[in-house]
């Protein structure tokens, strides 16, 4: 068994002792297959709950500050409906501590080749 730092915080999001609060997570994403990936991939995740899905800027800047995520995943693109940038501003305008996290999924791909 590894030793443990003297110093420093250690704990894991699906030990119920030490992170009794799931973290709560919004998806932001036009694309219904990624937005329906990752919906399943934080369903599926310990230590964390989906607490809302949307397709749209306009849908989620009225609906997420009502659910007060910890973070929203925010495709940068979002088709006809805007940009994530946008969205960005406008919701942290309306809450400043909500945390953010951009996804490009068309630029992964073309880094991210298989051989």
């Amino acid at each position: 068994m590894p030793e443990v730092p003297q110093s420093g915080i250690f704990f894991k999001p699906n030990d119920p002792q030490l992170c009794p609060m799931a973290i709560q997570v919004c998806i932001v994403d036009d694309n219904q297959d990624i937005r329906s990936a990752l919906e399943e991939l934080i369903s599926m995740s310990d230590g964390y709950r989906l607490c809302g899905s949307f397709s749209s800027s306009e849908e989620a800047v009225q609906k997420i500050p009502l659910l007060n995520p910890s973070v929203v995943l925010m495709d940068i693109n979002l088709g006809e409906s805007g940009n994530g940038i946008d969205c960005v501003k406008k919701l942290k305008e309306k809450n400043p501590e909500i945390l953010i996290m951009m996804e490009q999924p068309d630029r992964a791909k073309s880094c991210c080749r298989l051989p």
